[in-house]
C-alpha cells in the first residue's frame, strides 16, 4: 500500500490541532538583522508562519544522539506547518502559548523522502 501523503498530513494536522494535546503555534523565521538606534544594537527581524503543535519536555537520560545538546527542561515540539515549504532552522523561535522559544534542533520526520510529514524541533526558553 502506498503511503497518502495528503490523508496522513491532513490527520497529522488535526491531532496536533486538538486542545488537549497541542495547539496553534508561530514560527518566527529570521531573515537578517537591521540596527537598532534606541539600543544602538543590530537585531534580529523576524517572518511569521502558522502551524500547530505539540510539545513534551526533554528529560536528560544520558543517552541519545542529542544528549550533547540539550538539557534537562528543554522542550521537544512536534510540528505541522500551514505552508509545507517551511522548514524550522536553528536560528528561528516558535511562540506556543504566548512564551517563545528558541529552536536548538531542528529535524525531518520525512517518511517518504520527499515531503516532510512533520517537523521535529528541540527548543529551550528564549
Amino acid at each position: 500500500m502506498a503511503f497518502n501523503y495528503p490523508k496522513m498530513r491532513k490527520l497529522a494536522d488535526k491531532l496536533l490541532s486538538n486542545q488537549k494535546f497541542g495547539g496553534p503555534f508561530v514560527l518566527k523565521k529570521k531573515t537578517g538583522q537591521r540596527y537598532d538606534p534606541e539600543t544602538k544594537k543590530q537585531i534580529a527581524v523576524y517572518e511569521d508562519y502558522k502551524g500547530n503543535c505539540v510539545k513534551k519536555v526533554y528529560k536528560d537520560d544520558g543517552n541519545g544522539h542529542l544528549k550533547d545538546v540539550l538539557k534537562a527542561g528543554d522542550l521537544e515540539f512536534v510540528c505541522t506547518m500551514q505552508d509545507i515549504n517551511i522548514f524550522p532552522d536553528k536560528n528561528d523561535q516558535i511562540v506556543f502559548e504566548g512564551v517563545i522559544y528558541n529552536v536548538i534542533t531542528p529535524e525531518l520526520v520525512d517518511p517518504t523522502g520527499k515531503l516532510p510529514l512533520v517537523h521535529k524541533c528541540y527548543a529551550r526558553r528564549a
